[in-house]
């Protein structure tokens, strides 16, 4: 019996425990996935621009637009709001048209005169290497909707420096770029 009993401890000794699992790792929180950043797709838009006159020159430059139509909630409240800004930018040619803040700026086609002191719409522009000044003539938005604002320009002004004045003549269609606004 003593046999027995030692070899019955023996073979409890001999026998191993199972192993206890190890601890599993704490439970992280589950972390939202970075948000998605939309870049707007290809070409925003662009400006056919033609000068006779004093300078004579064409060119297609790319455009850029904002209006308080397209800005946020947030962005109302905090900056001063535009009708619209117009900017064609290229490499000879560069006008910004600018609705003046007291202008009646609707949301749909409309002609802008551009004459005299207050004018509903500014311009900005330079041709070649020359600034032009006393703008005068009418920018007509032929459309203005939540996808895009498109019109057409007939100007003239005089050069700062030298003489005679420059015709400007164009078009311009501009997509809206404001995610959240926007109907593409």
């Amino acid at each position: 019996m003593r046999w027995t009993l030692v070899l019955a401890l023996l073979a409890a000794c001999g026998k191993s425990d199972p192993k206890t699992p190890p601890p599993e790792p704490p439970h992280e929180e589950a972390k939202p996935p970075p948000p998605v950043v939309m870049a707007p797709t290809g070409d925003n838009g662009s400006c056919t621009l033609s000068a006779t006159g004093s300078v004579t020159l064409d060119e297609t430059t790319p455009a850029e637009a904002q209006t308080k139509y397209w800005m946020t909630d947030a962005e109302l409240g905090s900056a001063p709001n535009p009708g619209f800004v117009v900017s064609c930018k290229g490499k000879q040619f560069r006008i910004s048209l600018v609705s003046s803040p007291n202008a009646t700026v609707e949301f749909k086609a409309k002609d802008y005169p551009v004459a005299g002191k207050n004018p509903d719409v500014s311009v900005l522009g330079r041709v070649g290497d020359k600034p032009l000044q006393d703008f005068a003539g009418k920018v007509s938005i032929t459309a203005f909707d939540a996808s895009h604002i498109a019109g057409t320009i007939d100007l003239t002004a005089k050069p700062q420096q030298g003489s005679g004045t420059v015709a400007i003549k164009g078009t311009f269609d501009v997509k809206c770029t404001r995610w959240g606004k926007c109907n593409h």
